[in-house]
């Protein structure tokens, strides 16, 4: 009996390298027309937003009526982190609580009660933020994806020297199906050594499922590092290496933490994830 499978480790290593692969708000000086090099190439296609704040002051949306927990739409979209102040009314003497009162979609541009707020239901309420505008790929703004270069179009919106901020996705790089069955292997073999005897392949309980997930995918993260250093046309190669390793080993930890009760506690685990990648020990 195997304790996971190429099916759940896939899905949920695609999202533990979600924020590998999603970089927010870089900024870029776009001058002239001359290219702008940003800190990645190969990003995925019509994944990038162009953006910038020009409000000098926050924008008011008068009378937002919260009703429930149901999204409502706020003007302006991409709104920027830690600019949202909600009040009950102008005169500001009630303030509510982010995530605790409230919860903001800041990319759509919309705002919902909490379960537990303390905004009562079909209350109307005054929303304060600041926004960025974004601009229009073509009109604005030139992307070339694989060289991972931005450029100003002259008679665009984009005002020459202006800096922008950017967000967009690097194109993931692929996953084996054979390295995924090793990375299960070497997971559960590991697991097996350390198994209380109150316990044996075959125990069917979810948190041996889970912890083997989790250690399959630190395998696969670690494996990740090693190639991101081998891959010669990615940008910061390094940089990458080490957000892969830095994931391996949160994961690891949080892998041996979820099997703790399943485990012998006399036996000594070897870490999975090794630091011999940049030449010191774990």
């Amino acid at each position: 009996m195997s304790w996971t499978n190429r099916t759940t480790v896939k899905t949920h290593f695609q999202d533990a390298e979600t924020g590998i692969l999603h970089i927010e708000n870089e900024s870029a000086t776009l001058s002239g027309t001359d290219e702008t090099v940003l800190s990645h190439r190969l990003l995925t296609e019509d994944s990038e937003t162009v953006k910038w704040c020009t409000l000098k002051a926050p924008v008011a949306d008068g009378l937002i009526l919260l009703d429930g927990t149901d999204w409502e739409n706020l003007a302006h979209s991409n709104i920027l982190p830690y600019s949202v102040v909600v009040a009950l009314n102008e005169t500001l003497s009630t303030i509510y609580v982010d995530e605790k009162d409230y919860i903001i979609d800041r990319e759509q541009g919309r705002i919902r009660r909490t379960a537990s707020s303390s905004i009562p239901s079909q209350t109307n309420v005054m929303v304060y933020y600041l926004y960025d505008t974004p601009f229009v790929k073509t009109t604005d703004y030139t992307i070339d994806y694989d060289a991972g270069t931005l450029t100003r179009v002259d008679d665009g919106g984009i005002p020459d020297g202006a800096t922008v901020k950017v967000d967009y996705d690097i194109a993931a790089v692929s996953l084996s199906d054979a390295l995924i069955d090793q990375a299960i292997v070497e997971a559960e073999d590991k697991i097996l050594t350390h198994l209380s005897t109150d316990y044996n392949a075959s125990s069917p309980d979810q948190g041996l499922k889970t912890g083997a997930t989790e250690l399959a995918i630190a395998i696969i993260a670690e494996a990740k590092a090693m190639e991101a250093l081998a891959h010669e046309t990615l940008s910061n190669p390094n940089n990458r290496a080490e957000q892969w390793l830095e994931l391996a080993t949160k994961l690891e930890r949080q892998a041996w933490r979820t099997l703790a009760p399943f485990l012998d506690p006399t036996a000594r685990r070897s870490s999975v994830v090794r630091s011999n990648l940049y030449g010191t020990d774990e």
